[in-house]
């Protein structure tokens, strides 16, 4: 398996008792599915949800809970040329 090199932005991590400050930090996306049937039989197989971390860019961890990272939200924009991207 490769390692996957994110693109570095500049944005806010909002955390209690820190500084705000702006910083080079990355996006991590999980997909959450649902796959529910038998040995025979597939009754339902869809997408359910997602999750997305911003982290440091410097930060190997991802834990949202121990403090290295924060819950983000998907903001899509569209290029005429290149369609919908994160």
């Amino acid at each position: 398996m490769e390692r996957i090199f994110p693109f570095v932005q500049k944005n806010y991590l909002i955390k209690k008792g820190e500084e705000l400050l702006l910083r080079n930090v990355v996006n991590e996306i999980g997909i959450y599915g649902v796959l529910l049937g038998s040995e025979s039989d597939i009754l339902e197989n869809k997408e359910i949800g997602h999750l997305v971390r911003t982290k440091s860019e410097d930060s190997n961890e991802g834990g949202v809970v121990v403090g290295f990272s924060v819950i983000d939200t998907p903001y899509l924009i569209s290029d005429i040329n290149e369609g919908w991207t994160l």
